[in-house]
This record gives C-alpha cells, sequence and structure tokens, in this order.
C-alpha cells in the first residue's frame, strides 16, 4: 500500500493488530520521528527503511511510504552487519519460508553478514532485500524498529510464504578478467598490482572511447560498473560511485579481494529486456494467489537509465497477471543470496 504522507501511513498503520509490518519511505521529507510514537504504540513487530525513492502503481515518488502488511506468523531479528556474527547461535522459529532483508546499503562487512546468513539459513529459507540509504551516498542512519534509527544494522524477518525469485541485470562484459589485487571493503586500491583508476579509465578509453574525469567520476562509471565473477550466474555487479585522490575506486558493497572482476556495459533495451525477464522467472514459479510482487532495483539504474527508467516500470508491471507491485529503488539487490 502506497501512503502519500505521515498521516495517512499513521491512519493505516492504527488499523493493524496482527502480524507484522514493513515501512519502506522515501528518502525526501522522512522523519523518524514523526512515526516512532506510532510505531511504539502497536503490538506487533514494526521494522523499516528509507530508500531514495519508491514506486507504487508504476509511478516514481521521492516522498511518502511503502506499507507492508504480512498477517501469517514470522518473526523479527536485528543485527550489526559491521561486525562478526555468529549467526548459528540464532534461534528462529519459524522453520522455512523466506527471509525479507533491510541492510545499510553503505555499511563495511555487508558481504560477509550475507554469507553468514546463507551458509546458516539457505536449506530452510530463500532470501531477498535491499540495502537502504542516502542518494548523495554518505552513511546516514537508515534501518529502523521500534526503539530506534540506526547505522551499520540489518534486519531481517523470516516469514513463512515462499517466494518465487527472478535475478538479472542486463549488463554484458566488455573487459576483463581482471583481479582485484588490494582492496578493503568497498574499496579497490589495486587491480592487477597497478593503480585501481589508472587501470579502469585505461580499460574505459580502449574498450569503449570514454575518458574519466575525477572531479565528475559517477556520470561515466554509472554506465560501466564492475561485476565480480559468480560461477553458474550473471556476475554480481558493484557500482564505482567515487574515486579518491590517491587512484582508488569507492563502490557500493564489498569487493573480496583477488576477486576475479570484469567491467560491464549498460545499453538500455537490454537493462529494460533484463528487467522484464527477471519478472517472467519470479512468476515462473507458479505460486497461486501470491500477496506481494516485489521488484528490487539498484539506484544507479535510474540514474543511468533517467527517462528510460519510466518506460521499464510500466514495461514490467503493466502484464496482466501482476496484481499488486511493490518497487523499491535501492542501493544493491542481494544477489549473492538469491
Amino acid at each position: 500500500m502506497y501512503c502519500e504522507n505521515d498521516q495517512i501511513l499513521i491512519n493505516n498503520l492504527q488499523k493493524i493488530r496482527t502480524g507484522a509490518v514493513i515501512i519502506l519511505a522515501s528518502e525526501k521529507g522522512f522523519n523518524y520521528t514523526k512515526i516512532q510514537a506510532t510505531i511504539q504504540q502497536l503490538p506487533i513487530p514494526v521494522v523499516g527503511a528509507f530508500f531514495p525513492g519508491i514506486i507504487a502503481q508504476n509511478e516514481l515518488h521521492y516522498t511518502g511510504y511503502l506499507l507492508i502488511h504480512f498477517q501469517e506468523p514470522c518473526e523479527v531479528h536485528l543485527f550489526d552487519s559491521s561486525t562478526d556474527v555468529n549467526l548459528t547461535e540464532v534461534k528462529v522459529a519459524v522453520k522455512s519460508g523466506t527471509g525479507f532483508v533491510l541492510l545499510d546499503g553503505l555499511a563495511d562487512g555487508n558481504q560477509d553478514f550475507l554469507n553468514e546468513l546463507y551458509y546458516t539459513f539457505s536449506q530452510s529459507f530463500n532470501f531477498v532485500g535491499s540495502g537502504a540509504g542516502s542518494l548523495d551516498l554518505k552513511q546516514k542512519a537508515c534501518i529502523f524498529d521500534k526503539e530506534g534509527i540506526y547505522e551499520n544494522k540489518a534486519i531481517v524477518i523470516f516469514i513463512e510464504s515462499k517466494v518465487g525469485l527472478g535475478i538479472k541485470h542486463g549488463y554484458e562484459r566488455i573487459a576483463g578478467p581482471i583481479i582485484a589485487t588490494s582492496t578493503n571493503a568497498s574499496r579497490i586500491h589495486e587491480l592487477n598490482w597497478e593503480n585501481a583508476l589508472d587501470v579502469y579509465a585505461h580499460i574505459l578509453h580502449k574498450e569503449a572511447d570514454v575518458l574519466v574525469d575525477k572531479s565528475d567520476f559517477f556520470s561515466v562509471s554509472k554506465g560501466y560498473p564492475l561485476g565480480v565473477s559468480y560461477q553458474g550466474h550473471e556476475d554480481i555487479v558493484r557500482d564505482p560511485i567515487s574515486c579518491s585522490s590517491e587512484g582508488g575506486i569507492n563502490c557500493i558493497d564489498d569487493i573480496p579481494e583477488n576477486a576475479a572482476l570484469y567491467v560491464l556495459k549498460g545499453e538500455p533495451e537490454k537493462l529494460i529486456q533484463a528487467a522484464k525477464e527477471s519478472c517472467s522467472e519470479a512468476m515462473s514459479f507458479g505460486y497461486d494467489n501470491p500477496s506481494h510482487c516485489l521488484l528490487i532495483d539498484c539506484v544507479t539504474r535510474v540514474l543511468f537509465l533517467e527517462d528510460d527508467f519510466n518506460f521499464s516500470c510500466y514495461f514490467v508491471t503493466g502484464r496482466k497477471n501482476i496484481e499488486i507491485l511493490v518497487q523499491i529503488i535501492i542501493w544493491n539487490a542481494l544477489r549473492k543470496i538469491g
């Protein structure tokens, strides 16, 4: 359900007495303190996060909320995603189903946390979710529950429902493999034992006839992400968002040291086609009467596609057999744990 403002959200929250609630907020105008008193009064778990924007009913919104209500048995766990977590000690009463994950998209250590989550629970749960955060690419408290709003946190909601999952990004390789020979979490210092920015800029100049300008790095890099090789699947996309004065490259999410990387290229028509195919793949699981349809898209695709992104939304969501659509513009789909 899309709620245009705080008051509409609060009015709908006050009607809910069972299950659990996830609130997905658009960043612009969001103020956690305006809703905290209401969510603290509810007798059920309430969690959420904010994002650069949200899409409901085929329209892009930079204000407002998406309200997701699960009426079935579920439970909520809050973790610090930036530190080592032993999830084998976590007791989950829900025996199988789906894990819905929200985490701080700019926290270091996210990939290690997701790996641990997958290795611990993948026999019983499929996972879907996203990183949250701000469009200015600066880390802020963006994950919340009844008690507060946090940085470096991850929330996992375990529910009994099953999910049909489709994953496809549509980017294609233009160069590689290259080895991430020196990294620190989401920062790449060296590629093939050389200055990371020099290697990246050389590849773009050679393969795409594009020049990289340090002062306007993202205007180019948004069309040429990096892909971490993942056997049997599409590359895991890591978006370069800025560069340092020393020639390092800062990405959204972690880059494993010694990972094999490829430089990717985005073509609008191929990215749009990939969105359609991922939607069809999710629906191919054949679950009857789905309660929600959730499409998760990286915010860099929005910035890259620009006006074409609205066409992409209509192209995917206009299918007659999708009754409910919730699409979030987010930092990065949790591709490793699909």
